[in-house]
């Protein structure tokens, strides 16, 4: 084998790892989005491929909103695409291989916000309920 033909070959070979690897966005993915307002909003998506495509759904847990799910879910040559527009939203990002995030934009109505997700669950804030009053009594 000469080293052009090895140079083609490990070429292709990236490029398939690769690709199929990029085309593989199932499981959850999140990210915080800021408004103008300085508020935090965290969105989770669920990707899952089956017969049909890719499909997602959305939660918003700031909002305490679940199982949203849109129209369209695309995700081709690193380009995420989220056609929400049955439930008013939009989402596109673009897979960057350094920084293994979907970086991307998501758009409601009027308002356009900056979100990049990552692969994985979101950490939750922890909620402090004590069950078992402790003296002195805040009451």
């Amino acid at each position: 084998m000469n080293m052009k033909t090895a140079i083609t070959l490990t070429l292709i070979i990236a490029f398939s790892v690769m690709n199929a690897l990029s085309q593989d966005l199932s499981g959850v993915w999140h990210g915080k989005a800021v408004t103008p307002d300085e508020k935090e909003i965290l969105f989770v998506f669920f990707f899952e491929n089956n017969a049909n495509g890719l499909t997602s759904t959305m939660a918003v847990p700031t909002f305490d909103v679940s199982d949203i799910k849109p129209t369209t879910t695309t995700f081709e040559n690193g380009k995420l695409s989220i056609d929400g527009s049955n439930v008013g939203m939009k989402y596109e990002g673009l897979y960057n291989e350094t920084t293994q995030q979907i970086e991307g934009s998501y758009t409601e109505g009027g308002v356009l916000l900056a979100l990049n997700l990552k692969k994985g669950n979101p950490e939750m804030p922890k909620i402090n309920r004590p069950q078992e009053p402790v003296k002195p009594y805040p009451y």
